[in-house]
């Protein structure tokens, strides 16, 4: 998919999860729940290993915005909105 600055993308990805229970060592062996996530955010960029969005963009000065930064090996899907202007 082909994206461009400030195209607002959805993005499903999975994350990371913590158990801070005191754990067995035969729970400790099973497979965790998955942790889905849905991000929205405005494209940044993108490089190798990362997918840049910002939730927030400032709309005083355009170029103002927050950043994050998704590891793209967790990353399961991206829909763009289409029809939205910014």
């Amino acid at each position: 998919m082909k994206k461009k600055l400030n195209d607002i993308l959805v993005v499903r990805w999975l994350d990371a999860k913590l158990d801070s229970d005191w754990l067995t060592p035969d729970d400790c062996a099973k497979r965790p729940e998955d942790v889905d996530c849905i991000c929205v955010g405005f494209f940044i960029r993108e490089d190798k290993e990362f997918l840049h969005i910002s939730p927030t963009i400032g709309t005083i000065k355009k170029s103002t915005r927050d950043r994050y930064s998704i590891p793209k090996g967790v990353i399961k899907s991206i829909q763009k909105l289409k029809g939205v202007k910014v």
